[in-house]
């Protein structure tokens, strides 16, 4: 059974007070500690500021990483550890006005199988208006800067593993009970809407 850890990164958009979080998950070859797991979080705290702050603006505000490990057991997570927290200080760096916060950028991971069992996304911070054109088009210049910097700030999180711990991204499906690597990730090329959830 594959061991698996939850990498939570947690916003807090401007004039709201409930908070918002993308989630992303790693399958590790070996167990995971407690000392890795605060690794991947640091990790991604880390690589947020050098690859993904610049892209938007201050109103989207990291406060917080959060993350647990888990394996898949009859169409549930089985908590092994956590969650545990680590502090993320620092905002967007992207200058400009905010798209209003339902407007998210959807970054879709794809796997090796086309099936909504085998895919998943994530809903991005609020992007700059000058981001996205009149019909809800991204513009390309800033979806492929986008896209560079997603790209990196996954790889840098995988690569904080050391050998022989690995990491791969993945996307996890608890009603199929299967794991299965990441192939590509790909940004949308218009804005999506999303309901406000409070983050679990």
């Amino acid at each position: 059974m594959a061991t698996l850890a939850h990498v939570k990164v947690i916003f807090q958009l401007a004039g709201l007070s409930e908070r918002a979080s993308i989630g992303v998950d790693f399958e590790s070859n070996l167990a995971i500690s407690a000392l890795q797991l605060n690794g991947l979080l640091t990790s991604a705290s880390d690589g947020w500021k050098s690859f993904m702050e610049t892209r938007f603006p201050a109103s989207s505000n990291v406060v917080k990483l959060s993350g647990f490990t888990y394996e898949i057991v009859g169409g549930q997570r089985q908590i092994l550890f956590g969650p545990v927290e680590i502090p993320h200080v620092g905002a967007g760096l992207g200058g400009g006005t905010a798209l209003p916060p339902q407007n998210s950028i959807v970054v879709t991971h794809r796997t090796d199988l086309s099936s909504r069992r085998t895919r998943g996304r994530v809903y991005l911070p609020p992007s700059r208006t000058t981001d996205v054109q009149s019909d809800g088009t991204i513009q390309e210049l800033y979806r492929g800067n986008l896209q560079t910097s997603y790209d990196n700030w996954i790889v840098g999180i995988q690569n904080s593993a050391g050998a022989p711990q690995t990491y791969t991204h993945v996307v996890a499906s608890l009603t199929a009970g299967t794991v299965r690597a990441v192939t590509a990730r790909q940004v949308n090329n218009r804005v999506d809407t999303q309901r406000r959830r409070l983050p679990k």
